[in-house]
């Protein structure tokens, strides 16, 4: 941190709480970010917000010289939820029917009429589901939908006009996690959208967080295995906990360390490593999780469709 300057740099990672706006957690940071173009304000700091990663910068103050971790809440610039959809399809009335539709219920709409504009934007835009057409210009939607699944598990919907049994198993083996035939209802359009985004939120209380066979408590520092408590050292439970909550998103070794062992911890980064795989060793992948190593980036907690 530059407190010589009388400026403090730190890190945020964004939980968004799906009706309550976005959480942000505050992690001092050892090093400053890259971080570029958006600009918000919070109280007496300065947002600049950079992809996953936030920059904040502001008066120094010695009550934030020592934290671990601080809780502010934002509202989201939109209504209702705020969450993001991109909808990629070149038939501009559907592209205003779904948008409608979605408003309505709170969505952010980023609209997309050809698929290599869409997979250019995608990384800036990070969408919490995309719905996709598959005949687009530039791209069709079978690439598109493959060159993103590289990259991200974004849901995806796709939305087309093509509907051969062939056409839906290829769809979904891209890695589209529904597939709906034109023409189609826009109330059933909507319905899919918020059961798919269900599939992807954990079910989080406090600091308690479930999926099917597996508990993680942070705060009686208890992991449950298929009902059964499993010892797991401190560190590896927040490590764990961490992950789950934030599912599919990836993480550096460098920003792990930041938030669960905090800024002053000046340890190598294979302590990651070391904790990730006695995790693995207590809590064996299943159908609908898993702990994955995404190579030369990090590790996310992967959540299985």
């Amino acid at each position: 941190m530059q407190t010589a300057s009388g400026i403090g740099t730190f890190l945020i990672c964004i939980a968004p709480h799906r009706s309550r706006g976005v959480s942000l957690d505050l992690v001092a940071s050892r090093r400053t970010p890259r971080c570029e173009d958006v600009i918000c304000h919070v109280e007496s700091l300065s947002f600049l917000v950079h992809k996953d990663a936030i920059c904040v910068t502001g008066c120094y103050m010695p009550r934030l010289s020592k934290f671990s971790k601080i809780i502010i809440s934002m509202k989201q610039k939109a209504g209702g939820n705020g969450m993001k959809v991109m909808v990629v399809d070149d038939d501009k009335n559907i592209l205003e029917l779904v948008s409608i539709y979605l408003e309505k219920e709170g969505f952010e709409i980023i609209k997309e009429v050809d698929g290599s504009e869409a997979l250019r934007d995608f990384e800036a835009a990070m969408p919490d589901l995309i719905i996709l057409d598959l005949m687009l210009p530039g791209l069709d939607g079978m690439s598109f939908c493959r060159e993103v699944r590289r990259i991200s598990d974004v849901p995806i919907i796709m939305l087309t006009a093509k509907g051969e049994t062939l056409d839906k198993a290829m769809g979904l083996e891209t890695g589209a996690d529904d597939y709906i035939v034109k023409p189609f209802e826009p109330k059933e359009l909507v319905a899919r959208v918020k059961a798919v985004l269900r599939r992807y939120e954990p079910k989080v209380s406090e600091e308690v967080v479930s999926y099917p066979g597996l508990t993680v408590n942070k705060t009686q520092y208890r992991l449950l295995v298929d009902g059964e408590e499993v010892k797991v050292a401190p560190k590896e439970l927040e490590l764990l906990h961490f992950l789950a909550t934030h599912p599919n998103q990836v993480f550096t070794r460098e920003q792990l360390m930041d938030i669960v062992w905090g800024y002053e911890f000046y340890g190598d980064s294979r302590t990651v490593d070391v904790h990730i795989k006695r995790l693995r060793e207590k809590i064996p992948d299943t159908k609908a999780y898993a702990l994955k190593t995404v190579w030369g980036v990090g590790y996310k907690f992967e959540v299985k469709s």
